[in-house]
């Protein structure tokens, strides 16, 4: 939504594990809304599974192949998610070497925000609450303690934290889509 109100409307989603939970809930909150909106183009959905993914990564994220597949579209993306600020980092590079400037050229924005990420743009991400979601998950536990419903054939129960987007440099409006908006709304 964050991106949409920007006046982008060919956004791309990048990941290196669509299969991973995170970030299969996190495409999956992409292609809805894009669907709601009749915006959502398979040739912009770019998942890679690299190889020896449960090993802790030195370096970032190839995106390179991903870069490749996002441009070569006649109508490439505006603005791109990565599926974390990670890939976003492995993002960024791939697009500096296509002479790519974000976010003049194209927006870019991930989760987490992860601060120590020293970015050139500073990455705009969305921020997950990671310690309400430690608090709220040991409050879920307690309380299933306290109800003597430990076992295993529980039913599973969702509470819901709210995040927050953190915007920093990585996101330009898209004045092309703005400004004819504003004609129709005049």
């Amino acid at each position: 939504r964050y991106l949409w109100n920007k006046g982008h409307r060919r956004i791309g989603f990048a990941s290196t594990n669509r299969c991973h939970q995170m970030f299969f809930d996190r495409h999956v909150g992409y292609e809805y809304f894009l669907s709601q909106h009749d915006a959502y183009d398979p040739k912009l959905d770019c998942a890679l599974m690299l190889s020896d993914q449960n090993r802790p990564e030195e370096n970032f994220p190839d995106m390179t192949q991903i870069a490749e597949m996002l441009f070569s579209q006649p109508r490439p993306p505006t603005a791109i998610i990565a599926a974390n600020d990670w890939m976003a980092a492995g993002l960024y590079e791939a697009l500096f070497a296509r002479n790519l400037r974000i976010p003049e050229d194209v927006s870019v924005i991930g989760f987490d925000n992860l601060p120590q990420l020293c970015l050139r743009p500073r990455l705009t991400s969305f921020a997950v609450p990671m310690q309400e979601m430690g608090r709220v998950a040991a409050e879920l536990l307690l309380d299933r303690i306290a109800a003597g419903s430990l076992s295993t054939g529980a039913v599973p129960e969702f509470r819901m934290v709210t995040g927050q987007i953190v915007e920093h440099g990585s996101v330009a409006t898209h004045l092309e889509i703005v400004e004819s908006n504003s004609l129709y709304n005049s």
